[in-house]
């Protein structure tokens, strides 16, 4: 008893930490759109429905795009899974980053994974691989701004150094020697074959075509009003939703990055436009990015169930669960 008091005191604090986090997090965007309602609504306001509509499509259909990155690499780790079950179980258990705290997400993947025949390793080596390949994409995105933003942003060259080290860490001998170790860590067994370019290179330039269209997304809001125009202005879009993405994912604690991801957005579209625009267009995202993660969970849950529905049969994956936690 005296032995699990300490720890059970250090995992209420730490409970209590997140909740105080997430807490202060919502009342400072509370309050920053409060203190700047009136400007912020004054861009709101002018954006046409018609690139509303287009905009939300736009982020539909990187939510998509972003099933084929992480399928490429289940599919790379074993059995084929058709296109809508992989829909089903990534959208729909995507949903579960919510939710405060850093595994809900992937818990949710995996269960609905092996319901789908998944193995619970396959399933976290290819969410976690797509984990890395996205931020390297967002790291590609960046660097295709160094130029124009380096006059306005100083701090963008510090993502400078990532971008070897994610190129070197992507290389395929040196991503299979990383997921063997953190396997090893896990006490899980390593990876049956090694990891190949193609199914990497894949990833990654799916990755691209996803960040792509969430920045298309931001640049049609943008554009609609007259902010980053021309091709320059897209990349910047691009670039700060990529970014702004991957640093929510890295602030684990805050559900789906809320805030964070907003801050970074704001911190680098205001290189092309007023505080105030920038806000509002975070804002507005923000919104707008949750609508397409319920739309896509809802079509692929509801397509997977009229057309690839489950076999009630026993599930392949859970011998092999039961042999990898032997």
């Amino acid at each position: 008893m005296t032995e699990e008091s300490p720890k059970s005191t250090r995992a209420l604090l730490l409970n209590w930490g997140r909740r105080l986090l997430v807490v202060a997090v919502l009342l400072g965007a509370a309050w920053a759109i409060y203190r700047d309602w009136d400007r912020v609504w004054a861009t709101i306001s002018t954006i046409p429905w018609e690139a509303t509509v287009a905009s939300e499509l736009a982020a539909l259909a990187a939510v998509f795009v972003a099933v084929f990155a992480w399928r490429v690499l289940v599919n790379g780790l074993g059995k084929p899974l058709s296109v809508l079950r992989a829909a089903q179980v990534n959208l729909v258990g995507i949903l579960g980053k919510y939710i405060p705290g850093s595994v809900w997400a992937y818990l949710l993947q995996i269960e609905l994974g092996r319901k789908a025949g998944l193995s619970r390793s396959r399933v976290f080596v290819a969410t976690i691989i797509g984990v890395g390949t996205g931020m390297l994409a967002a790291v590609l995105y960046a660097a295709s701004t160094f130029g124009p933003l380096s006059a306005k942003i100083g701090w963008i060259w510090y993502l400078t150094p990532l971008l070897p080290i994610g190129l070197i860490a992507a290389c395929p001998p040196v991503l299979t020697r990383l997921v063997n170790l953190l396997l090893k860590l896990l006490r899980r067994p390593p990876l049956e074959q090694s990891l190949r370019w193609s199914m990497v290179g894949k990833s990654i330039g799916l990755q691209l075509l996803a960040f792509a269209c969430y920045g298309l997304h931001l640049w049609i809001l943008a554009q609609s009003v007259g902010a980053t125009p021309g091709f320059i202005g897209f990349l910047l879009c691009t670039a700060a939703i990529s970014i702004g993405f991957n640093a929510g994912i890295l602030a684990f604690v805050v559900p789906s990055g809320i805030g964070i991801r907003e801050a970074v957005i704001v911190a680098i579209l205001i290189a092309s436009m007023p505080y105030s625009q920038a806000f509002a267009f975070a804002i507005v995202s923000r919104v707008m990015l949750v609508v397409a993660d319920l739309l896509g969970a809802g079509i692929a849950a509801i397509t997977a169930k009229r057309w690839a529905p489950i076999d009630s049969t026993e599930n392949p994956a859970a011998t092999l669960d039961a042999h990898e936690s032997g």
